[in-house]
């Protein structure tokens, strides 16, 4: 079950943990990632992306940050395509926890959530890609 695609990665996570449904070694994959502080045209791109691509039935990978991130989510769920969040945090808790019922809902509809960090890891700022 481990997402194949990581192996291409120079140092991919020896341990994963994941909460869901979704097939993480999907045949289509689409990762969108952007701004917290979106704009207008930010937000109506991110669905227009996933509104042309939802005929293909890929799976959408996004952080589950403010913006973008939860934009992509949210048309995805919209959308019925199944959406994973790759989290910098335990699974035992959902960060920001504005968006615990977004990330209920990803899971309830064939999503889930992703992490290579254990149980009581904080959402610290050095676990966060820059």
């Amino acid at each position: 079950l481990y997402p194949q695609r990581l192996l291409n990665c120079y140092d991919p996570p020896t341990l994963l943990f994941y909460r869901g449904t979704a097939n993480l070694n999907h045949a289509k994959v689409i990762s969108i990632i952007g701004t917290r502080s979106n704009t207008d045209y930010g937000k109506q791109l991110t669905e227009q992306i996933l509104e042309e691509l939802a005929s293909l039935q890929p799976l959408v990978v996004s952080g589950l940050a403010y913006g973008i991130d939860a934009i992509a989510h949210k048309k995805a769920v919209k959308q019925q395509l199944p959406t994973v969040g790759i989290l910098a945090h335990g699974l035992d808790k959902i960060y920001p926890s504005a968006h615990t019922s977004l990330a209920k809902e990803m899971i309830a509809t064939g999503g889930g959530l992703l992490t290579e960090f254990r149980k009581d890891t904080r959402p610290d700022k050095h676990n966060f890609p820059t």
